[in-house]
């Protein structure tokens, strides 16, 4: 069986922490981008979306559904950004998890996903909504003004 969760970090550092207030370092001396937390029940587009963004130099940690999601971010797991999909099975679907996100740790940008555009979300979650399908352009687009604003 796959483990639902997975890290794979490209910074070689194995430093995970932010304790004096900056990125940490990676092993070139640059700080190093984001953490990412991606959230998607279909195995194949998270793997996907993942692998795309670790491409682009992100630290992706992933996540089968919002249970999961919220474990992570009780492991102490520095997060900049969620990407969820909103419709997701179990009790607590994307828009749920932006919520509870929003409740919990403020700071943290939300970037969700819907075929129908995210209609009828909770406007409480201020989360941006990316429609699918989605290009990877767009979707690092997205997240790069998201980490930006």
């Amino acid at each position: 069986m796959i483990p639902a969760l997975r890290l794979v970090s490209n910074t070689g550092s194995g430093h995970s922490g932010t304790e004096n207030g900056l990125a940490p370092k990676a092993n070139n001396g640059a700080e190093r981008k984001p953490t990412l937390l991606v959230v998607e029940d279909e195995i194949l587009i998270r793997l996907a979306a993942a692998d795309y963004l670790r491409e682009r130099g992100y630290r992706v940690i992933e996540a089968s559904n919002a249970s999961e999601a919220v474990s992570v971010f009780a492991a102490g797991q520095p997060i900049e950004l969620v990407f969820s999909d909103i419709d997701m099975p179990r009790r607590m679907n994307g828009d749920a998890l932006a919520q509870w996100i929003r409740q919990h740790f403020p700071d943290v940008k939300v970037l969700l996903c819907a075929i129908d555009g995210g209609k009828g979300i909770a406007k409480s979650t201020n989360a941006q909504v990316l429609k699918k399908p989605y290009s990877y352009d767009l979707l690092l687009a997205q997240i790069n003004a998201l980490l930006k604003a």
